[in-house]
């Protein structure tokens, strides 16, 4: 199974997943804290959850739809670079003060969001062959519980010692790491 990860494709696909995956998570662990520290309101915190969560509810099935058409490659690369400068106004939160933007960067981001999870999942077998299609959909959910795992422990850690500016450039830099990596693979451009 492990010997995927030494085919390229599916290496740079895989890291891409990972990276991407794992800045989102740093982010989703870091906005609700960020907001209840602002604002010291459970509803405001639980408003936070409902803009990060409502997003995949309301267009996720749009969005397969959208991904099944498109070239998946390309719109995990252009939703990574999206995703970097929908996270940007976040930086200047200390200078504006406007936690309402915090909800609105979440939305967004959350939205955006949710075109790169179906186009990661319909380009896999374009990049691998039947017989490696199972242990190379094992390997994606592992590197979904990798994220899931140590996304929010590096978000706490990075909200709590240097604050959500970093948390933003940590997931910046995340996305367009990410971005790069699927840049890199070479898979057939298919459209259904």
């Amino acid at each position: 199974m492990f010997t995927l990860l030494g085919q390229r494709n599916f290496a740079l696909l895989w890291w891409g997943g990972l990276i991407s995956q794992m800045g989102n998570r740093v982010l989703t662990m870091a906005l609700p804290f960020y907001i209840y520290a602002q604002t010291g309101s459970t509803v405001a915190t639980a408003t936070m959850m409902l803009a990060m969560i409502l997003p995949s509810m309301l267009f996720s099935s749009i969005a397969g739809v959208f991904v099944d058409r498109w070239d998946r490659r390309q719109v995990m690369i252009i939703t990574n670079f999206i995703l970097v400068f929908t996270l940007l106004p976040l930086l200047f939160l200390q200078r504006t003060g406007w936690v309402w933007l915090v909800y609105l960067v979440a939305f967004l981001e959350a939205t955006v969001s949710t075109f790169f999870y179906p186009a990661e999942n319909a380009l896999l077998p374009q990049v691998v062959n039947n017989e490696q299609l199972l242990a190379a959909n094992t390997l994606n959910s592992l590197n979904n519980m990798l994220a899931s795992l140590i996304g929010p422990a590096l978000g706490g850690i990075l909200l709590g010692r240097w604050g959500l500016g970093w948390v933003v450039l940590f997931d910046c830099l995340s996305y367009l790491l990410a971005g790069l990596c699927v840049f890199f693979v070479a898979a057939p451009s298919e459209q259904t």
